[in-house]
């Protein structure tokens, strides 16, 4: 589970971007609720993109099968598994916290006090070997989702653990809480046209859909509805071109 930061990539203009093919994330930056990151990375499926480009955003239904070559590529999502400022479960957690909070969680204050745990924590646990992103807190029980647990990418949500079972999984001093330094937002703000649910349209939403037409990436249920943007419950060529239609006024 290393990690390597990643490169940006970025577009000029629309039609550049909708033919642009990169593996730097382009993603919503923030006031995603968890119930909408539930949707949009359902338990289950698999955090990567085996046969496509790095794919942040989005799963598929396969497992992995090539971790033993992760170690020989750059952790940058290259290898089949999904990046976001690094890969498998460390870029799994980025992903979550820059959707939620705008943020990646190791720009958050780190110690091994367990005292103040929430929800939109990260933790670094097993000898700084594996991630998990805390979704709920009651009492000494602690639930949390991550990805890559049985080095597949499997995505997981609300795995029970408890407050003691983390604290004795600190075997390390790289090992511990990174706070969550905002308040989880409560409601979502997804508008029409808008893939990666940051409130707004942008080329970013274009690209996603693009990228779900030719098979190349995914939506969730969620995403189909923002998206099915003349209403005939499907989204296909006419929804990209009104959302073309939209960013280009």
């Amino acid at each position: 589970m290393k990690h390597r930061i990643l490169s940006t990539c970025a577009a000029a203009v629309l039609t550049a971007a909708l033919a642009l093919s990169c593996t730097a994330p382009a993603s919503a930056a923030g006031n995603i609720t968890l119930d909408v990151l539930r949707e949009k990375f359902p338990a289950g499926k698999y955090w990567n993109h085996e046969g496509m480009p790095n794919n942040p955003d989005g799963y598929t239904d396969h497992p992995c099968t090539h971790h033993d070559n992760c170690d020989e590529t750059p952790y940058d999502g290259s290898c089949g598994c999904n990046g976001f400022y690094g890969i498998q479960c460390y870029g799994f957690a980025n992903k979550l916290t820059y959707d939620m909070y705008g943020k990646l969680f190791t720009q958050w204050d780190k110690d091994q006090d367990l005292s103040a745990l929430k929800a939109g924590d990260v933790l670094r646990i097993n000898g700084d070997a594996h991630s998990i992103f805390i979704t709920a807190v009651e009492g000494d029980t602690v639930y949390y989702a991550d990805c890559n647990w049985g080095y597949t990418c499997l995505i997981r949500w609300d795995v029970m653990t408890t407050k003691q079972e983390l604290r004795a999984s600190f075997s390390s001093s790289e090992d511990g809480v990174y706070h969550a330094a905002y308040e989880a937002p409560s409601a979502p703000t997804w508008v029409a046209g808008d893939t990666n649910g940051d409130g707004s349209l942008s080329v970013v939403d274009a690209v996603g859909v693009q990228k779900y037409l030719v098979r190349l990436g995914t939506l969730s249920a969620h995403q189909v509805t923002v998206c099915d943007l003349d209403g005939d419950a499907a989204v296909t060529v006419t929804d990209l071109t009104m959302l073309k239609y939209r960013l280009l006024r």
